[in-house]
């Protein structure tokens, strides 16, 4: 069954204005990440067998960062967001998803 919503010029003025403050957002976190980090693949060592994860490698010390310490850093720097928006931030530009024309992530979360 299909229902259909009205909304008034007000609201939907609102709706693009949250969604550009977004797209801004994303753009300059992610400009951030490509200027000073790069995405790396870690080997781990297991009990038994080896396994792989993502880590950020800073460019500027060489230092290795996980990434739930590069996310409080970027909430750190980038003010309070919620943590699954700085979450699919993260993922999205480790795996080259963010769409660079809109300044997109691959999954719709709030900031």
């Amino acid at each position: 069954m299909k229902r259909k919503i009205k909304i008034t010029e007000n609201q939907l003025a609102l709706i693009v204005e949250s969604e550009t403050v977004q797209n801004k957002m994303v753009e300059t976190i992610i400009g951030y990440l490509n200027n000073y980090y790069e995405p790396i693949v870690g080997v781990f060592a297991g009990e038994q067998e080896y396994t792989t994860g993502g880590l950020i490698h800073n460019n500027i010390d060489g230092t290795t960062l996980s990434p739930k310490a590069l996310k409080d850093h970027l909430k750190y720097k980038f003010g309070n967001l919620s943590d699954e928006f700085m979450e699919q931030v993260i993922s999205d530009w480790f795996n080259g998803k963010v769409d660079n024309n809109n300044n997109l992530l691959s999954k719709p979360v709030s900031m």
